[in-house]
């Protein structure tokens, strides 16, 4: 089974002198996460949360959003905000391909299911920079009692960064592959990550905390040749009903959300394709 990795190594280039590198490091946007909670749905120190529903990046925001938080009751338990402690340019790019000025929507949000209160979901439209996950994961995770819980993380890549024997060709995109901590005893409903694979970004964050703290959690994987989320990105999350917790989840009607997905897509392919 694959390794993964959720530690933020940073690399110099030996193509310029060092003080070259120093120079330009003062440059880099000083910015940090921070969250703020809701207090009148966190009464102790800590919410107990049995089941923890990760989802990161624009396709796994969008089953979420579509087939898990769209007509049912929740509250906004908490969200992350970007502080920045400069005035650089609006280049300056804090969350992957967008700027913390021209975009007002949080890096997560955090759901509480009313008619569920056990149940938590975590929305993470975009990736952030490499040195921010850590700070994001663990204050996301700061008030969650996850001691006896299990946590599903979703996520996508695209389909170039997998790395495998049988020719691309051979491979029905969009597909599905698992990694899990050692706290997971269940096994994965797809298959397994294979070496040399590994993830990186947000999930692989969630996943590296939830070793340490020996949290059972399960990070589920689509493979995508697409730049932009599809439907059939986006339903290939709809495989995983085979979970009993995830049908569970699973809050609208298959002919509703389908056109209700198709509707959002469309939206956001307007948005990111407004100057091509």
């Amino acid at each position: 089974m694959a390794s993964f990795f959720g530690e933020i190594v940073p690399a110099l280039s030996r193509a310029v002198d060092e003080e070259d590198d120093d120079d330009e490091l003062e440059y880099m946007p000083k910015c940090s996460i921070s969250f703020k909670w809701n207090t009148t749905l966190i009464s102790e120190e800590t919410l107990k949360c049995a089941s923890l529903v990760v989802a990161v990046g624009p396709a796994a925001s969008a089953f979420m959003q579509i087939y898990m938080l769209n007509g049912r009751p929740t509250k906004l338990l908490g969200q992350a905000t970007l502080d920045r402690a400069d005035d650089d340019d609006d280049d300056d790019l804090i969350m992957m391909g967008q700027s913390s000025r021209s975009s007002p929507l949080s890096p997560c949000l955090i759901h509480l299911l009313t008619d569920t209160p056990s149940v938590v979901m975590m929305q993470c439209r975009d990736e952030v920079l490499p040195e921010l996950t850590f700070s994001l994961v663990d204050q996301s995770f700061s008030k969650l009692n996850l001691s006896n819980s299990r946590v599903i993380v979703l996520t996508s890549v695209s389909v170039s960064q997998y790395r495998s024997e049988l020719i691309s060709d051979d491979l029905q995109v969009p597909f599905l592959r698992a990694l899990k901590t050692d706290a997971e005893t269940k096994h994965a409903f797809c298959p397994y990550l294979e070496q040399p694979n590994t993830i990186a970004g947000l999930s692989a964050q969630v996943l590296t905390l939830c070793q340490v703290k020996s949290v059972a959690c399960c990070l589920y994987v689509v493979y995508s040749d697409l730049i932009l989320p599809d439907q059939r990105t986006v339903r290939k999350f709809k495989d995983l009903e085979q979970i009993p917790t995830f049908k569970s989840f699973i809050s609208v009607n298959s002919a509703t959300a389908d056109e209700q997905l198709a509707k959002l897509l469309d939206s956001k392919t307007k948005e990111n394709t407004l100057y091509l």
